[in-house]
C-alpha cells in the first residue's frame, strides 16, 4: 500500500490513513448508522486483511476521531468500493468526497484501470458524489440491497475508468452519505 499524504482541504484539519485494527469497533459502529446490515468489527477486520484490499479511514488531526471510512479491493486490474460510511454527525459536510478522492489515487496506484460499485437507488446524495467523480451507471442489480426498513431495494451499478482520466470536481457543496 502506498504513503497516503494528509490532506486538510476541510475546516477542523483531517487526515486520510490506513484503518488499524483498533479502529474496527468504531467503524462498524458508523457501518451500521448507515446500513442495515451493519458490520461487525471481525467482519471488518477480516475483510480488510484480504488480498488487495484496503480500509481508509478519515479522522480529526489532533484529536484522531473518526469521521468515516471507506474501503475497497483492486485486484487483476479492476478496483471495487466495497462501501463507504460517516458518521451520522459528519454527514453533507465533504468527507466522502475527501475518502473517495484518497481511494481513487489508492487505485491509481495499485493500476487498476476500471472502478466498480453498488449504491442503493434511492440514495441520491451518494450517487451524485460518484458522479461528479466521473462514475456512470452500467446496470441495475434488483433486490440487492435491504433499505433501513429491511425491504430489499435495488441497486445501481456503477463504473468509472481511470484511464480515461479522472475529472476535476469542486470540494466545496459536496454532498455526501454513509450509504455508499
Amino acid at each position: 500500500m502506498p504513503n497516503l499524504k494528509a490532506t486538510n482541504p476541510l475546516p477542523g484539519a483531517s487526515l486520510v490513513r490506513e484503518a488499524e485494527p483498533g479502529d474496527y469497533r468504531v467503524l462498524a459502529k458508523i457501518h451500521s448508522s448507515g446500513f442495515a446490515t451493519g458490520w461487525t468489527p471481525e467482519a471488518i477486520g477480516n475483510l480488510t486483511s484480504g488480498l488487495g484490499v484496503t480500509s481508509l479511514v478519515l479522522a480529526g488531526v489532533g484529536t484522531g476521531k473518526i469521521y468515516g471510512f471507506l474501503m475497497a479491493r483492486s485486484v487483476a486490474g479492476e478496483g471495487e468500493i466495497l462501501t463507504i460510511a460517516i458518521a451520522p454527525e459528519h454527514r453533507q459536510q465533504g468527507f466522502g468526497a475527501q475518502l473517495l478522492d484518497a481511494t481513487l489515487g489508492w487505485f491509481e496506484k495499485s493500476a487498476a484501470g476500471a472502478i466498480f460499485l453498488e449504491v442503493a437507488c434511492d440514495n441520491r446524495a451518494a450517487i451524485t458524489l460518484y458522479r461528479r467523480f466521473g462514475f456512470c451507471e452500467i446496470g441495475r442489480r434488483k433486490g440487492y440491497t435491504n433499505g433501513q426498513d429491511g425491504a430489499k431495494q435495488d441497486a445501481l451499478r456503477m463504473g468509472l475508468h481511470l484511464d480515461q482520466g479522472r475529472p476535476e470536481f469542486a470540494r466545496s457543496g459536496t454532498s455526501d452519505s454513509a450509504r455508499d
